[in-house]
């Protein structure tokens, strides 16, 4: 063989190591934050004219999630996330820095009805996750250090409009 074919052949072996290494389009080096993450929440502010039950005063539930990798128009790298907590379904994204490293993801839920929430008035709450400074251990435990769950609430009666706000805040640990 001639060294241009020579040149030629290492070139496609490289290229074709880099797409099969590749993971399918997902960076290696960027941050893992799928599995199951256990999250333990306290009610910490309430701008809503209802107060919050006690037995509401503290949530615990057990979140999944699953994330894949996409490019934007730019070529960026994103980390799309999807949490599910077995009633409902959030989208968001992971936080990736520009040599990898992340430690913060948020997924926001679809806007759904709150029957009898406020009398006479339709209401609707969107609810969103934020998972932040979160770490990992050799052996693949992680924590979020901070977790907050964020309930936005509008209600309407004709040209009627009330706000208001639920926030908790707590954290989470679990594996891959």
């Amino acid at each position: 063989m001639k060294i241009s074919q020579l040149r030629m052949l290492g070139i496609l072996m490289y290229s074709s190591q880099l797409l099969l290494g590749c993971g399918g389009g997902v960076d290696s080096s960027a941050p893992n934050y799928a599995g199951s993450w256990n999250t333990s929440v306290t009610l910490v502010s309430n701008s809503c004219a209802r107060q919050i039950p006690s037995e509401f005063q503290y949530l615990s539930a057990l979140h999944n999630v699953n994330q894949s990798s996409s490019e934007d128009s730019l070529g960026n790298q994103i980390l799309d996330i999807v949490l599910e907590d077995g009633i409902d379904t959030y989208v968001g994204v992971g936080q990736i820095g520009s040599e990898g490293q992340g430690d913060s993801f948020s997924a926001t839920g679809s806007p759904h009805e709150l029957p009898g929430f406020l009398n006479s008035f339709v209401c609707i709450e969107v609810i969103n996750f934020d998972y932040d400074s979160i770490s990992e251990d050799e052996n693949g435990y992680r924590n979020a250090g901070f977790v907050t769950r964020h309930s936005s609430i509008s209600c309407r009666r004709g040209a009627e409009i009330k706000t208001c706000d639920v926030t908790y805040t707590g954290s989470a640990y679990g594996n891959r």
